[in-house]
């Protein structure tokens, strides 16, 4: 597994016996490359058709463009120096997951953002109401995570009219 992804990612040893690191691989492959279709009651239910829908018709090509995506946010996450995915108190947040990763995935120059700039839009996603009440219960509906990378394009890609973020 990628060691930018393992630097950027703080879990407890726990966390990391139970696969968490492995199960936030398949949740980014899945919810960026079929997020669209993301209709079940359980988000459990969503990778199992994800996954499902990609062995019935293979797709090296798929795997390895997200891959490339996947390697490149964890290259310039990991050179902020920060804990990116870190909310309140949970020094790992799956909200603060799917909405960063969600929102640099189609950017194709997200590395172009100054790590100060990102840092400081960062603070400001971390600090928006509406983006933390869709982090509390439910957090992981499609609602939810739809809204809440909504809200993280516009934040963290410094879209104020909302245009990138559909």
């Amino acid at each position: 597994m990628n060691s930018n992804f393992h630097k950027i990612v703080t879990l407890s040893q726990d966390q990391k016996d139970k696969m968490l690191l492995q199960e936030l691989c398949l949740r980014f492959f899945a919810l960026h490359n079929f997020i669209n279709e993301y209709r079940e009651r359980s988000i459990q239910d969503f990778f199992d058709k994800a996954m499902e829908k990609q062995c019935e018709n293979p797709s090296i090509e798929l795997i390895d463009k997200t891959f490339s995506v996947f390697q490149r946010i964890c290259i310039y996450l990991n050179s902020t120096s920060e804990n990116v995915f870190k909310l309140a108190a949970l020094s790992f947040s799956t909200s603060m997951f799917d909405s960063i990763m969600l929102a640099l995935a189609p950017t194709p120059n997200f590395e172009e953002i100054q790590i100060d700039i990102f840092l400081e839009r960062l603070e400001k996603l971390k600090n928006n109401q509406i983006f933390r009440e869709s982090s509390g219960s439910a957090s992981s509906s499609p609602g939810n995570i739809k809204n809440k990378v909504k809200i993280a394009i516009q934040t963290l890609m410094g879209d104020t009219d909302g245009s990138k973020a559909d």
